[in-house]
């Protein structure tokens, strides 16, 4: 598939949204290392992504287990 997208807009708009996730953060680790003198020769992205209905599941079943 042939895109003009970036590579952080088309993982977010394509494959994250077509699996129902959402996008939370996302981490340039070119930038974050290069402050300690590393450097990468390609561009490195961290996704943080989030399943909206699942993790309230889970947050929903560990608030149960915690006395009021």
């Amino acid at each position: 598939m042939l895109t003009k997208l970036s590579v952080d807009k088309l993982v977010s708009e394509v494959a994250v949204q077509a699996n129902h996730f959402s996008v939370m953060q996302v981490h340039n680790l070119n930038e974050s290392m290069a402050k300690n003198d590393v450097e990468f020769a390609r561009e490195r992205l961290i996704f943080e992504v989030c399943q909206p209905q699942q993790a309230r599941k889970v947050s929903d079943e560990y608030m149960r287990g915690i006395p009021s």
